[in-house]
């Protein structure tokens, strides 16, 4: 099955998929302590995110990274994924610094 590859640029965007489809979000992020986190994802239950890339094998203090959430699209409908950039240790009550957005319609 195809995997639809997301990134920043989508942000806000409506997708439309098949069961069975793969999806592949990938956002910027600096170490400094901002971590993606998905705040809702309907049923399409997207993991916790996972190192993708960095600008160097090495990468300095304070340098980008690409971080990603992979899933297989199962549950037919709509679903409205959110993902928040925060520091873990902040309250939940503050804004975060960055939120993104997906609505993911999945057919049969």
């Amino acid at each position: 099955m195809p995997t639809h590859h997301c990134t920043q640029t989508d942000d806000g965007r409506r997708l439309h998929l098949r069961a069975g489809d793969r999806l592949r979000i990938e956002l910027p992020e600096r170490t400094t302590g901002h971590r993606w986190q998905v705040v809702a994802s309907g049923a399409l239950a997207l993991p916790p995110a996972v190192p993708a890339a960095s600008s160097a094998s090495m990468p300095r203090p304070g340098a980008g990274t690409l971080r990603a959430f992979e899933a297989e699209v199962r549950a037919i409908g709509t679903h409205l994924v959110v993902i928040e950039l925060r520091r873990p240790w902040e309250p939940a009550t503050l804004a975060a610094a960055a939120t993104y957005t997906l609505l993911v319609d999945v057919s049969p």
